[in-house]
């Protein structure tokens, strides 16, 4: 005789043993997949941000922090750093060509 370990099946014992007999009897349900890890955005559900906003699904927490100007850790890549530089470069440049112009302006006014 051999037995199976199903807790959840309605013909288990006190220990959640069934014997393999009685499997065959009764077609078990399929387990659904509800809570499983692979489910993406579930860590989502009820989740708030320090302000109180709502961040409950993906599309919120992005367009949160679209408007408070926030990124995640992950945006951080050698790619990113490079651009960072490059746009502190140009703003510099800016900066530098908007000063020469003005002084330039107050020296030949008269």
């Amino acid at each position: 005789m051999r037995f199976y370990y199903r807790p959840g099946h309605p013909r288990a014992d006190e220990l959640g043993f069934v014997n393999a007999d009685d499997l065959a009897e009764i077609p078990m349900e399929p387990p659904q997949a509800l809570h499983a890890p692979v489910m993406s955005g579930r860590f989502y559900e009820n989740t708030q941000a320090t302000d109180g906003s709502d961040i409950g699904s993906r599309s919120k927490h992005r367009e949160y922090m679209k408007r408070n100007g926030l990124t995640t850790a992950d945006d951080f890549s050698p790619r990113y750093f490079e651009q960072v530089k490059k746009d502190r470069e140009e703003s510099s440049r800016k900066s530098r060509r908007e000063t020469i112009e003005r002084r330039l302006y107050e020296i030949d006014k008269p």
